[in-house]
C-alpha cells in the first residue's frame, strides 16, 4: 500500500470558515482515496438497490405468469473498483489492462444472466408495469440528487486538478515517456487514455452494433503497464493526487452540512433496502 502521509500536506479548510480535518480519510495514492468518497453511493449500496427492486418486481411478475428465480447476489465494495473510478496501478493493469476490473471479474454471474435475460414483448411490458407498481408501493431508492451531489463535486475537483500547473508539467513528462510506444493519437493528459484508436483496438469502444469485449490481449496489458509506469516515473500520479485532494478538501469545507445530510440519507436508504432484501430474498 502506498500512502502519501508525510509527503502531501492536506488542505484542511484553512481558507474557509470550516475546519474539516476531522472528516478527512487517510491519504492513499494506490487506492486514490479522496475526501468525498465517503459521501458517494458505493458499489455495494447500488447493487442492493438493484437486488431489492428485482426481488419485488419478480414477485409481481410471478403473479402474471412470468416466473423466474432471482439469483442470490453478493454485495462487496471492491477497493480496486469503487464505481467512482478504476484504480490504475501496475499490479491492476498487469491483469486487466485498460479494462474495468469490475466488468471483467465474474462475480454475481448468475445475477448478470438474470438481469440481461431475453424477454418477450409481453414480459418487457409487464416488467415496466411492475417496476412502477413497486415504486408506487413505497420502495425507497436513490434519487438523482443524492447520487449526483458528491459525484458532481468530485468531478469538479478532477477537472480543476488537470489545469494545475504542476499537473500539466508532469503530463508533458508523461507524454515524453510514452513517445516510444508510438500511439498515434496520444492525448495531452493520461486522463484521456485509452485514446480513441486504442479503445477501438482493444475492444473498449462500445458501438451500436457491439458492446465492450471481455478479452484482454497481451498487447493491451503491455501498453497499459508501460503507461502506468510512465504515470509514476513522470510524477503525474503524485501531482494529480495532491491537486485533486486539495480541491476536494475545499469543496468538502464549503459543502459540509449538505454532504453530511446526503450521507445520512444514503445510510437510511441502504438500511431500508437491506430490510427489503432480508424479507424477500429466497432462503439460502
Amino acid at each position: 500500500m502506498v500512502t502519501l502521509a508525510g509527503c502531501v500536506q492536506a488542505d484542511t479548510g484553512e481558507n474557509s470558515n470550516t475546519d474539516v480535518s476531522a472528516y478527512l480519510p487517510e491519504q492513499n495514492l494506490t487506492l486514490w482515496t479522496m475526501p468525498l468518497d465517503q459521501y458517494m453511493v458505493t458499489k455495494a449500496q447500488s447493487q442492493r438497490e438493484s437486488y431489492a427492486t428485482a426481488l419485488l418486481t419478480q414477485e409481481c411478475l410471478d403473479e402474471q405468469g412470468f416466473v423466474n428465480q432471482v439469483p442470490s447476489m453478493s454485495f462487496v465494495d471492491d477497493p480496486d473498483d469503487l464505481g467512482i473510478r478504476d484504480v490504475f496501478t501496475p499490479e491492476i493493469v498487469s491483469e486487466f489492462g485498460y479494462h474495468s476490473p469490475g466488468v471483467m471479474r465474474e462475480e454475481n454471474a448468475d445475477w448478470q444472466a438474470y438481469a440481461s435475460r431475453p424477454m418477450s414483448d409481453g414480459e418487457a411490458v409487464a416488467v415496466d408495469g411492475c417496476v412502477r407498481d413497486v415504486l408506487d408501493a413505497g420502495l425507497v431508492r436513490y434519487e438523482n440528487q443524492v447520487l449526483n451531489f458528491a459525484t458532481g463535486l468530485a468531478q469538479s475537483a478532477f477537472s480543476g486538478s488537470l489545469q494545475a500547473p504542476e499537473v500539466k508539467e508532469t503530463a508533458t513528462a508523461w507524454r515524453e515517456c510514452m513517445a516510444p510506444r508510438g500511439v498515434e493519437d496520444l492525448p495531452e493528459d493520461p486522463s484521456g487514455m485509452p485514446s480513441e484508436s486504442l479503445s477501438s483496438r482493444f475492444g473498449l469502444a462500445a458501438t451500436p452494433d457491439a458492446g465492450q469485449t471481455l478479452t484482454v490481449t497481451q498487447e493491451e496489458i503491455d501498453l497499459a503497464s508501460f503507461d502506468a509506469k510512465c504515470r509514476q516515473s513522470s510524477g503525474y500520479e503524485q501531482a494529480r493526487y495532491r491537486a485533486e485532494w486539495s480541491r476536494q478538501v475545499t469543496l468538502l469545507a464549503e459543502n459540509l452540512t449538505a454532504l453530511e445530510d446526503a450521507k445520512s440519507q444514503i445510510a437510511d436508504i441502504d438500511r431500508s433496502l437491506s430490510e427489503v432484501i432480508a424479507s424477500h430474498a429466497p432462503a439460502a
